[in-house]
């Protein structure tokens, strides 16, 4: 029986264009795309991630890189065009009828001012586990028994919701049930054949 759902942010909740990103700072910055890219490189994005790279950290990073004297609100709002929320997505989370979380792989500034940067997922699924927050990156078994516990469930009780072959993968491994995400019709229906979701509403 599935009693607790997590979902997966980029290309599930969300569409993920990180070029969008590096355009929106690059645009408010006053500096060149490349200039951008030359600070979000792999190894800090992967420290975000991870939890070894702060708020504070990075913004300094861009005030000494770019040059760029903003606000962390300022480099929040230019992080977060990189995720457009998905409507037909969600329009079905309006509708679970379990509890949910947010699963992703994502750090600072996102991690620190969700509810403030995607106020259409957190006003849907206000508990947002961060692995930048929780030190546990998908794949690693240990971000999913922290969501488990942090929905005070058992692996076999979730059911994670994830783009990522490898995350469905290693989620199952250890329990949980699992939905390879590729679109919405298929998603829709197999949360129906759960019984995961509220009638739709008529107008």
């Amino acid at each position: 029986m599935i009693n607790a759902l997590l979902w997966d942010l980029g290309d599930v909740l969300c569409r993920f264009y990180p070029e969008r990103r590096v355009q929106e700072i690059a645009r408010r910055s006053g500096t060149s795309e490349s200039d951008v890219r030359s600070v979000l490189t792999p190894d800090l994005l992967g420290l975000l991630d991870a939890g070894d790279m702060t708020s504070g950290q990075l913004l300094t990073a861009v005030h000494d890189r770019l040059k760029w004297d903003c606000t962390i609100e300022e480099l929040g709002a230019a992080w977060v065009v990189a995720f457009e929320p998905n409507p037909s997505i969600l329009n079905i989370a309006r509708r679970v009828v379990v509890p949910a979380a947010v699963l992703t792989n994502n750090g600072a500034p996102l991690s620190d001012h969700f509810r403030d940067l995607l106020p259409a997922v957190a006003v849907l699924i206000p508990l947002g586990l961060f692995s930048g927050a929780t030190r546990a990156v998908k794949p690693d078994p240990a971000a999913f028994f922290s969501a488990c516990a942090a929905l005070n469930v058992t692996p076999s009780e979730v059911l994670l919701i994830d783009d990522s072959p490898a995350n469905v993968a290693a989620a199952s491994r250890v329990g949980l049930q699992t939905h390879h995400f590729q679109n919405v019709e298929l998603l829709e229906s197999f949360m129906d054949r759960q019984h995961l979701l509220a009638p739709r509403r008529l107008r």
